[in-house]
Order: structure tokens, then C-alpha cells, then sequence
């Protein structure tokens, strides 16, 4: 069952709308077939994420969640998230002392962090974040090795989902074993897609919801081409910077450069699918606690090969591509196509797959659900009853791709004509801002003295690790003492307005 979400603040921008699905307890048994045969057989996978509900008779844990208080969170991190008017921020993280559990929710539920009260329904909790942004860091609890779910659960398990990820030789964590995360009002997860541009699957054990936003793969180039304009000199420094997982662009920029787009709220319950090359985003809307991890399948495999990697950071994730071959050999024929011949010169797997599923099934551009309220299965058997329209499919591929370089023509036009505002929101990291920076605000020092007093955190100039899905690298404040002093300026003065 498919259906589009509730509409959100800032409305979507893409034409491929996020799905969610809610299987049957006969279609959840077995997890790979389900996000194969029904997920991405619908197209679910186009819009980059996907939302699925459980069947109700399904419990992750069956103890509950009390018990947890005294669980460690080794390295919290305090996120200060500086940038301009343009929309364009980075984030810098700080690593705190250790917190359990429930000292952790305290901070969250303190006057400190706690939600807005006045904000109850997603649209203004989305509304206020993008405005209060800079101000008041949280904290995260991320990259916490470990799984809250009974190890005797069957279906479902991040420990062992059953997918070629399983096969490899070695454990890499948070990429074949699970992370969680604890999260308070405003802790983000800035945009990236996954190590090696794997599918990620994240589960919201409790709390408050988190709010995602997705680029389609298709159009993940054109989105790395808008953060590099407004992150130049990091693009110039890491070709793959965006796995630093420091950039964070409001969808308000994005809509301006015309980058398509949509969001989803997921709740306590619920799962979220990441799928290759689909960058992602988001926020949590309060104190809450999620489990992830990563896997893969066939149809992965050419976006393994195709994945651009960060060399700059020696702990990057890097799979060894040539052995997956030579064990799996090449992408197996799905639903979007077969790509075991050689790729086309500059065309991303993900582009690829759109071209094919728009030629094939026209209707799920624009959104279609499927089947409405039909059961998923039902919904893939209607599908496979439609005529297939193929008597002018090269005149059509010849059509898409000539429009398509008419339309990075005109996006690549329109990103220059904000050339300035991107050199301002990236140099603005390096200008010599020099203001005073003891005009911050006494109510922002007022607070992170209760913050120190409350849980006893120190700060720690170590960088800290990423903040969501994506597992296994750091997220590296750059080396350079001067950028960091001025950054530090910038957050100062923006915080002072």
C-alpha cells in the first residue's frame, strides 16, 4: 500500500513523490524480497527514501525500553551550525564527555533543548527549525554501536537482514552491524547519501518523530553541483566532501535552483528506506531513538562502482568492488533494467534507471500511487498488466537525453546567476570577520553553562563522528586552525543578530 505524505512547510519540489508502504505480515517474512519485488517494482525507489509501517503484530523488542537508562553514549556531540542568509551552512561538531541514558533525555527535555510548546504539528516544528538554525546548539547521540532489538526477532533484525552486505568477510560498524542514535530537538543529520552509496534502513524505536528530506538519485548530480557552487573550496580540497556530512541546504535553496525534492515525517514505529544515491536529510523534532544500518543488493553493484569516494579521511569506507564482482558478478536485471554492459559515457546508474522506468511506465513520474488503498501485491500485479509502449523508445531516449542537457544548460545558468551569494556563503568560512564576538546573546551563554552544570560536559577538540544513517567515517572539522577561528567568529556574529 502506497500512499503520498502530508504536505509539509516548505512543499516538494519533485515530481517523484516518497512513498510509503505498509505490508501485509505475508509480505514483511521476508525483507529483501519485499523492498525488491514490491518497494522498488513500484518505483519506490525513485524519490531516494521510502516510508514503511510494520504490520501492528510486529514488536522489535518485547521487554520495551525501560530498561535502558544506564546505557552509554560514548561520544555525544554538541552541533553548531553556522552559514548565511543564502541558505548554505556548515556544520561543526564538538565531542562532549560521555552521557547514560537518561542523563542524556534530561538535557533533552530541559528548558534548554526542549521543543518549542507552541509548535504542535510538523509544519511549525519545520518552520521554526529552519529559523532557529543557528542558534542553541544540540546535542546528538550518534554512532552508538549497539542494538536495541531482541536478537531472537526473525524479521527484520539489522543484525543480520539477509542481503549480499551480510557476505562480506569483515564487520564494519554501523555498515553491516547497527548504529543508534538518541536525538533531541534540532539534532540533524546534514545531506549525504550512504558509504559507497549503499541502501540504509533506519527503524524509530521511541520518541519524537524525525523529519527527512530527499533528492531523487536521478537528480543527485544536479544536487552535487548546487552544494559545490556554495562549497567551493571544500569541493576544491575533497572532490567528495559531501561524505563529510558537514553541508547542510535549506529546501528553500533548493527550490530556488530549481533541484527537485520531498520530505516525509517518520514516526515512533516506523521504518525508512534510503536507497543508492539518494541524498538525504534531516532533522529530529525531539528526544528519541533510532536504530540503522546498512545493506545491499544486486541491482546495487553499479552504484558501488560508480560511487565517488572521499580520500582525504583515512577511515572513509571503501568495499572492495572488484571481489563483489567477482563473487556476485554484475547488477542482476530488475525491475529498472539491466546495466551489465558498460555504462554510458557521464550517465549516473540512477539516471539510467529514471530514463528506463519513465519509458516503461510514464504515470509513475508524476507521482502515481499504484494502486491507492490496494494491498501492495495487488498494486504490483496491476502493474504488471499495463502495456509496455515501446514501438518509439529510442526516439523517446533520444528525446529525454537532449532534454535533459537543455535542462543542465538552463540549471547551471541559473546557479551562476547566484555566483555571488555562492562565493559569499563559501569564502564567508575564510573572510576575516573579526567582529567582537562578546555581543553573543547572555541568554545562549546562560544556557550552555546549564548545560555543563546539568550533565557535567566538557568540550573535547577532537572531531566527532557523523550524525545519522551513514556509518563508519567521522565527521572531520577541517585541520586548519585559521578556517576554524573564523568560523567560529561567523557562528559568534550570527548569533549576536
Amino acid at each position: 500500500l502506497a500512499a503520498a505524505p502530508s504536505a509539509m512547510s516548505c512543499p516538494p519540489t519533485s515530481a517523484v513523490r516518497i512513498r510509503t508502504y505498509r505490508p501485509t505480515e505475508a509480505e514483511f517474512a521476508d525483507f529483501a524480497a519485499y523492498v525488491s519485488d514490491t518497494i522498488e517494482a513500484t518505483g519506490g525507489h525513485l524519490a531516494g527514501i521510502c516510508k514503511v509501517v510494520p504490520p501492528e503484530s510486529w514488536r522489535p523488542r518485547q521487554a520495551g525500553y525501560e530498561d535502558l537508562s544506564r546505557m552509554s553514549i560514548p561520544q555525544p556531540i554538541r552541533q553548531r551550525i553556522v552559514g548565511t542568509d543564502a541558505g548554505a551552512y556548515q556544520l561543526w561538531n564538538e565531542t562532549l564527555k560521555s552521557l547514560t541514558l537518561e542523563q542524556y533525555k534530561l538535557l533533552a527535555e530541559s528548558d534548554v533543548h526542549r521543543p518549542p510548546a507552541r509548535c504542535s504539528s510538523p509544519e511549525q516544528l519545520e518552520r521554526k527549525y529552519w529559523a532557529s538554525l543557528t542558534l542553541n546548539p544540540p546535542i546528538y547521540g550518534a554512532d552508538v554501536s549497539g542494538s536495541v532489538t531482541d536478537a531472537d526477532q526473525p524479521l527484520w533484525n539489522m543484525r543480520r537482514l539477509g542481503t549480499l552486505l551480510d557476505s562480506l568477510d569483515q564487520r564494519i560498524s554501523g555498515v553491516n552491524t547497527p548504529y543508534l542514535y538518541f536525538g533531541m530537538w534540532k539534532s540533524t543529520f546534514p545531506w549525504h547519501t550512504e558509504d559507497m552509496d549503499l541502501y540504509s534502513i533506519n527503524y524509530l524505536h521511541f520518541g519524537a518523530a524525525k523529519h527527512w528530506y530527499a533528492v531523487p538519485p536521478a537528480n543527485g548530480r544536479q544536487f552535487e553541483r548546487l552544494a559545490e557552487a556554495f562549497f567551493g573550496s571544500y569541493r576544491a580540497d575533497c572532490p567528495a566532501f559531501l561524505r563529510h556530512k558537514t553541508s547542510v541546504l535549506s529546501p528553500q535553496l533548493l527550490r530556488r535552483h530549481g533541484v527537485p525534492f520531498d520530505s516525509v515525517v517518520q514516526r515512533q514505529g516506523e521504518f525508512i528506506i534510503t536507497f543508492p544515491f539518494g541524498y538525504h536529510c534531516g532533522f529530529n523534532a525531539g528526544f528519541n531513538c533510532a536504530e540503522s544500518t546498512n545493506f545491499a543488493s544486486r541491482r546495487w553493484i553499479d552504484f558501488g562502482l560508480a560511487a565517488r569516494l572521499c580520500r582525504c579521511q583515512p577511515d572513509s569506507v571503501v568495499i572492495d568492488m572488484a571481489a563483489i564482482v567477482r563473487r556476485f558478478g554484475g547488477a542482476a536485471k530488475c525491475d529498472s533494467g539491466s546495466h551489465k554492459r558498460p555504462l554510458p559515457q557521464g550517465r549516473h546508474p540512477a539516471e539510467l534507471e529514471a530514463a528506463s522506468s519513465s519509458r516503461r511506465c510514464p504515470r509513475q513520474r508524476v507521482g502515481s500511487t499504484d494502486g491507492g488503498d490496494r494491498p501492495a501485491a495487488e498494486a504490483v500485479r496491476s502493474k504488471r498488466r499495463r502495456k509496455v509502449q515501446s514501438s518509439s523508445g529510442a526516439d523517446t531516449s533520444k528525446d529525454a537525453d537532449t532534454s535533459k542537457d537543455a535542462e543542465t544548460s538552463k540549471e547551471d545558468a541559473n546557479i551562476s546567476k547566484d555566483a555571488d551569494i555562492s562565493k559569499d556563503a563559501d569564502t564567508s568560512m575564510d573572510a576575516d570577520i573579526s567582529k567582537d564576538s562578546d555581543t553573543s546573546k547572555d541568554a545562549e551563554t546562560s544556557k550552555d553553562a546549564d548545560i555543563s552544570k546539568d550533565a557535567d560536559i566538557s568540550k573535547d577538540s577532537d572531531n566527532s563522528k557523523d550524525a545519522d544513517n551513514s556509518k563508519g567515517a567521522d565527521i572531520s572539522v577541517p585541520s586548519e586552525a585559521p578556517r576554524k577561528a573564523v568560523a567560529m567568529n561567523l557562528f559568534d556574529r550570527l548569533r549576536s543578530l
